[in-house]
């Protein structure tokens, strides 16, 4: 969850959200490929290849030619970083279908969220001593109450559901 999410949200702030989705987009490609590479995945199929593609494709689609026209605006730092946190997500997505996991996924996903979150407090905190409380104080007054519902609420429902994907992956035909 840090790399991925940490890694995302820091790149948002100055590449076009268009643009971090395509991104984003890039997790399937990721997760087949490292599958493939790390030896517990079948090679990659051209049926498998086709929907990756017609995925990518839809991304793009649904994102629009405005966000292309937007590249010559992305910070290239924050961008390999967006591209990086996928590449995270993707790595984490694959270990967890192999790892040990615990019975319930509300466990394992309570697991993943309070240590991520706390791993990404830490590092916010330090950034925020660092850069000046003052500065953003501001900001975090503005932001606090939807940040929290947004966090709490969305991201506590989404990643069980995603858990809950990942881990029955064989029994649900999800991948």
């Amino acid at each position: 969850l840090p790399g991925g999410n940490g890694a995302v949200v820091w790149a948002t702030e100055q590449v076009p959200s268009g643009i971090v989705a395509l991104l984003v987009a890039t997790v399937p490609l990721w997760m087949v490929l490292l599958d493939w590479l790390h030896g517990t995945g079948p090679r990659p199929t051209a049926r498998v290849l086709a929907g990756l593609a017609i995925g990518f494709g839809g991304a793009l689609l649904l994102v629009g030619p405005d966000a292309l026209g937007a590249a010559h605006l992305v910070d290239p730092v924050r961008g390999l970083a967006a591209l990086g946190g996928s590449l995270s997500w993707a790595a984490g997505s694959v270990y967890a279908r192999r790892a040990p996991q615990p019975r319930s996924p509300l466990v394992a996903t309570s697991g993943q969220m309070l240590f991520g979150g706390a791993f990404l407090l830490l590092v916010g905190l330090e950034l925020l001593s660092r850069l000046g409380w003052r500065r953003y104080a501001r900001a975090l007054r503005q932001r606090g109450l939807l940040a929290y519902r947004t966090i709490v609420i969305g991201s506590a429902h989404d990643a069980a559901a995603v858990s809950r994907a990942v881990i029955d992956d064989d029994r649900s035909g999800f991948f």
